[in-house]
């Protein structure tokens, strides 16, 4: 039996109990709405960092690109004096004139040895200046990846080589078998 001074006691405990199923219910309630809003918004979130995540490949493969269409390897310097060549010299006038304003940098192949490098570059710091006598100078870097392409001597040797060895156009006998071997 319950006795007047456990009352007391008794309305403290329930009160206790209904204030943290109280608390519970308002902490379920909140955890719901929040994932129900996740659930509703679900891509938008993540888009973003998936997109950025996925093009990054494709950046680097860009910039990679463009520094070895504007890189000046060996075959653009004399092999001597490591003074630009006609072909280096129009290479970089197209590196100057035509590439964005953004992808102006003069890459430079390093060559055998530290001195060899530095004529290089400084063959290359010469011919800008003169090409751009004002205003910003491009960046001229040394770099160790070799430009794309090849000399175009060694593409001239393979184009006359290729022409050497074409057969001359013979036509056929007279009387032989015609098209599709009617006779």
């Amino acid at each position: 039996m319950l006795n007047t001074r456990s009352i007391p006691f008794l309305a403290l405990l329930l009160s206790l109990l209904a204030g943290s199923v109280n608390a519970q219910q308002h902490d379920w309630w909140h955890s719901f709405k929040t994932d129900w809003h996740r659930m509703n918004c679900w891509p938008k979130p993540f888009v973003y960092a998936d997109r950025s995540a996925t093009m990054a490949p494709f950046v680097v493969m860009i910039n990679n690109g463009w520094q070895r269409q504007t890189t000046l390897g060996s075959h653009h310097f004399d092999a001597e004096s490591q003074e630009l060549n006609f072909a280096g010299k129009e290479q970089l006038r197209w590196i100057l004139t035509q590439t964005p304003l953004s992808r102006r940098v003069a890459y430079v192949q390093r060559g055998t040895n530290i001195d060899a490098t530095a004529a290089r570059v400084d063959s290359v710091q010469q011919a800008v200046t003169l090409a751009i006598p004002r205003g910003p100078m491009p960046e001229v870097v040394q770099v160790d990846r070799p430009p794309a392409g090849f000399p175009a001597d060694f593409i001239d040797t393979i184009y006359r080589k290729a022409q050497q060895n074409i057969p001359e156009p013979i036509l056929p006998a007279q009387g032989g078998a015609g098209v599709g071997g009617a006779q």
